[in-house]
């Protein structure tokens, strides 16, 4: 499972393979961190080769109105790249000045 959006690196490479490489639940405060990975391809990232970079978000407010340590245990992959799109659509509706753009970028990212 992964996303797909191409994107052309600093170096000129393109990559367009966007993995859920961790998810770093905190129950504390609470948070969610979601890193992502992007790979070239899948090819590469099947192949076992290093990922180009990451990008990490907290996905906790949009799991549920109040997180509570039962819905953090109970996280899957699934849901977590669905939070992330939903989380980049919503982020994309805001107008220009207040938006994040490193989480809107995802928003017409599709599944793989």
């Amino acid at each position: 499972m992964a996303l797909k959006k191409e994107k052309t690196l600093n170096t000129g490479a393109v990559a367009d393979y966007w993995r859920i490489a961790q998810i770093n639940i905190n129950y504390n405060r609470p948070d969610v961190i979601v890193t992502l990975e992007v790979y070239k391809s899948k090819a590469d990232r099947l192949a076992g080769l290093s990922p180009f970079e990451s990008v990490q978000f907290d996905i906790v407010e949009f799991l549920q109105s109040t997180a509570t340590e039962e819905i953090l245990k109970n996280i899957t992959l699934q849901k977590a790249y669905t939070t992330i799109k939903k989380m980049a659509n919503d982020e994309l509706a805001k107008p220009p000045e207040i938006r994040n753009m490193a989480l809107a970028w995802f928003a017409d990212a599709t599944d793989d």
